[in-house]
C-alpha cells in the first residue's frame, strides 16, 4: 500500500550535522580530560635484589632529583655506608653535583661513624637509639624507597604513587621536628 517519496538534502546539511556533534563533544570534552588525567595518577611497584640492583635504584633517584631536587630519608643506619663501600662516597658527591638537597634523620649510633658523618652530603639529624630502624626510607617527588639492608639479599622496594609518597613525607615531617641536631 503506502508509497514513501524521499528527496535528497544540500549536501551542506552534513556539515551542519558535524557542527553540532563537535559543539556537543565540546561540552564533555573537559570531563573526558579530567577523567584522563586522574586515571593517570598510576601505582607502580618494582622490587631490587642484591647490591647491583639497590645501586641501581638509588642511580634512578638521582636522576630524577638532578637539578636542585629534594629527598627525605629515615631509619638510617649507617648499612647504606657499610654495605655499599665506594658507592657511598660516588652517591655523596653526585647529590652535590647535581644540587640535591637531603634532609636525613640518622639513628643515634652513627654519631659514633664519624667518617660516614664528615662525608654526608645534606642536613642531618638523629634519634634515640632506642628507635633504631635497619631500613631505609627514601622519599622524593611521588616516590618511596624502603632499602631492607638485612635481607638475604638486600632489596629495594620502590613504590611509585603520589599519595603514599605524600603520606610518607608528612611521617617524616613529624619525625624531624622531634629528632636532634
Amino acid at each position: 500500500g503506502k508509497k514513501q517519496h524521499f528527496n535528497a538534502v544540500q549536501p551542506a546539511r552534513l556539515l551542519d550535522a558535524l557542527r553540532d556533534k563537535e559543539e556537543r563533544l565540546q561540552m564533555v570534552l573537559p570531563t573526558l580530560i579530567a577523567k584522563a588525567a586522574s586515571a593517570k595518577q598510576t601505582q607502580e611497584v618494582m622490587v631490587y635484589y642484591g647490591i647491583k640492583g639497590i645501586r641501581s635504584a638509588l642511580d634512578k633517584s638521582l636522576e630524577e632529583l638532578k637539578g636542585g631536587g629534594h629527598y627525605f630519608d629515615f631509619g638510617v643506619s649507617g648499612l647504606f655506608h657499610s654495605m655499599m663501600g665506594a658507592y657511598w662516597d660516588l652517591w655523596q658527591k653526585r647529590k652535590k653535583k647535581y644540587r640535591i638537597h637531603s634532609q636525613v634523620i640518622f639513628n643515634e649510633d652513627v654519631k659514633n661513624s664519624p667518617e660516614l658523618l664528615k662525608s654526608y652530603y645534606g642536613e642531618a639529624r638523629f634519634h634515640p637509639a632506642e628507635y633504631a630502624s635497619l631500613t631505609d626510607t627514601i622519599i622524593y617527588n611521588d616516590t618511596v624507597v624502603l632499602v631492607v639492608w638485612t635481607g638475604k639479599p638486600p632489596v629495594a622496594i620502590v613504590i611509585q604513587n603520589m599519595e603514599n609518597a605524600e603520606s610518607y613525607r608528612n611521617q617524616f615531617k613529624l619525625m624531624w621536628k622531634q629528632a636532634k641536631g
